[in-house]
C-alpha cells in the first residue's frame, strides 16, 4: 500500500515538474523575443528625424494623425471623422524654434491658440518596451502574455497579447508598433525615417483664424 502511494506521489511530482520545466522554457523564450525587440528598437526610437502616421478607429469614428519630426521641431496634424458623418474635424499642432501654435478646424469655424502648451502634437516613435520599462515589468510581461508570430501588411511581427482586449503587433526587424488593439480602439502605425526637410514643418497659415 506505502509502494503504492510513493509510486502516485512520484508520478504526481514528475507531471508537476514536466509542467515548471515547460513554463520556464516558454517564459525564457519570451523573454529573449523582448529583449532582441527592445535592443532593435533602440535604434529607431531614438532617430531626431522621423514621420509617424497613424489611423485609429473606434466604431464609426476613424482619426488619422500626421506628425513631422526633425530635431526639436514638429508638426502634426490630427484629421477626425466619422462614417456617417460628411463633417470633418482638423487640428494642426504646430512647435518650432520656441512658437507654439494649435489651429482647430470644424465646418466654418476656425480658432487658433498662440503660445500655449501643446497636448497630443509631440508623437513619439512607438517602441513597445520604453526606456525605462526595467528588467522586472518585462519579465512579469513574458510570465503573463502570449507572443505568436503573424504577417501583417508584408511584414514579419509578433503578436504580444496580454488579455483578450489588448493586443500588439510588434515589427520584427525594427521592434516598433505597427498595430494595436485596446478594447475598441484599433491603431495602426506607419513609420519612416530620415526624410523630414525644413520645409515639411512650415508656419500654419493663421488667416481667417480666430485667435484665442
Amino acid at each position: 500500500m506505502e509502494k503504492k502511494k510513493m509510486k502516485s506521489w512520484q508520478k504526481v511530482l514528475l507531471i508537476i515538474s514536466i509542467i515548471i520545466v515547460i513554463f520556464i522554457i516558454l517564459t525564457l523564450r519570451k523573454l529573449i523575443i523582448l529583449f532582441e525587440l527592445d535592443k532593435t528598437s533602440k535604434e529607431f526610437g531614438e532617430h531626431e528625424n522621423y514621420y509617424v502616421e497613424t489611423y485609429t478607429t473606434q466604431g464609426n469614428s476613424i482619426n488619422v494623425t500626421k506628425s513631422y519630426h526633425k530635431d526639436s521641431k514638429y508638426l502634426t496634424t490630427i484629421e477626425i471623422s466619422s462614417i456617417n458623418s460628411m463633417q470633418k474635424r482638423l487640428i494642426t499642432l504646430y512647435n518650432a524654434e520656441g512658437e507654439q501654435i494649435s489651429i482647430y478646424e470644424s465646418g466654418n469655424v476656425k480658432k487658433a491658440t498662440l503660445d500655449k502648451e501643446l497636448v497630443g502634437g509631440n508623437i513619439s516613435v512607438n517602441n513597445y518596451i520604453p526606456s525605462n520599462y526595467g528588467f522586472y515589468n518585462t519579465l512579469l510581461t513574458a510570465i503573463t502574455s502570449n507572443i505568436s508570430r503573424i504577417e501583417h501588411n508584408g511584414k514579419k511581427c509578433y503578436i504580444i497579447e496580454s488579455n483578450s482586449n489588448y493586443q500588439i503587433w510588434v515589427d520584427i526587424e525594427t521592434g516598433l508598433v505597427v498595430r494595436e488593439i485596446n478594447n475598441s480602439f484599433i491603431t495602426d502605425y506607419n513609420y519612416k525615417f530620415d526624410i523630414i526637410k525644413d520645409e515639411d514643418i512650415v508656419k500654419p497659415d493663421l488667416t481667417n483664424c480666430t485667435i484665442e
